[in-house]
């Protein structure tokens, strides 16, 4: 997107508590999911509309969690039947999982980046946004 992008503030209709994690998740996926809600809650990010992504984005860390010591333990290509190599399925499918949890956590304002792009410096000065900075020593 070129040109001037557009200034996000925290929203006034976040939500005050985080909430419960969808029925569907795994244990990996409701950890995350419980996780980064709270986070987004306290520096009031995370609003009834967010709450498809944050699930998104819970799934796919859940994936990476299940999908990490599988590609610790296999090599990152594997031989063909033509002599060559290809690249191994386990690591291209954490590559996408990880790929998309962390687009999805910019999107969020789960990263530095994406909390800086949602006004939480220009926040810092009051409100749930500087009292989560304040506690983290900002």
């Amino acid at each position: 997107m070129r040109g001037l992008k557009p200034r996000l503030v925290v929203d006034n209709g976040a939500l005050p508590r985080p909430p419960k994690a969808p029925a569907g998740l795994d244990d990996d996926a409701r950890k995350e999911f419980n996780k980064a809600a709270k986070e987004l809650v306290e520096l009031g990010f995370l609003r009834e509309s967010d709450l498809p992504m944050l699930e998104l984005y819970a799934v796919a860390m859940g994936q990476v969690r299940k999908l990490q010591p599988i590609a610790n333990k296999e090599s990152a290509v594997i031989p063909t039947g033509t002599g060559s190599v290809k690249t191994n399925p386990t690591h291209t499918m954490l590559n996408r999982y990880m790929t998309t949890a962390k687009n999805i956590a910019a999107e969020l304002g789960l990263t530095p980046a994406g909390r800086a792009r949602k006004g939480i410096k220009q926040a810092a000065a009051g409100g749930k946004a500087g009292d989560y900075l304040s506690r983290l020593g900002f």
